[in-house]
């Protein structure tokens, strides 16, 4: 998830699209030239995905009591979690790769 970010900061300023809206190379100048009605319909539907992923559980302290384990929403069409330990070895190549691409754009 991190390395989405990284990459999409980065390839923000070496491509654009063709259209009007898009020419802004820096992303942090990008993210403030949207409407503020874009900004509202982004927060909203963001939030209403993280209500409806968590069954409208929000406090950290609820949210796993039935189990859960955070990141796992139930998506595995490729069936990796059939192999527990292919499971924890790909868990753990994540977390790696998150942090390094936080390292990364922190420079």
């Amino acid at each position: 998830r991190s390395l989405d970010f990284l990459l999409g900061f980065i390839t923000q300023e070496k491509i654009q699209l063709p259209l009007p809206g898009f020419d802004n190379k820096v992303a942090t100048e990008a993210f403030f030239s949207v409407p503020a009605g874009g900004l509202w319909q982004i927060f909203f539907t963001l939030g209403a995905i993280e209500i409806l992923s968590n069954n409208g559980k929000l406090a950290p302290g609820d949210m796993f009591v039935d189990g859960r384990a955070p990141g796992d929403l139930g998506f595995d069409p490729l069936n990796l979690s059939g192999d527990d330990a292919a499971l924890r070895r790909f868990e753990l190549a994540e977390l790696k790769h998150g942090r390094l691409a936080m390292i990364g754009l922190g420079g």
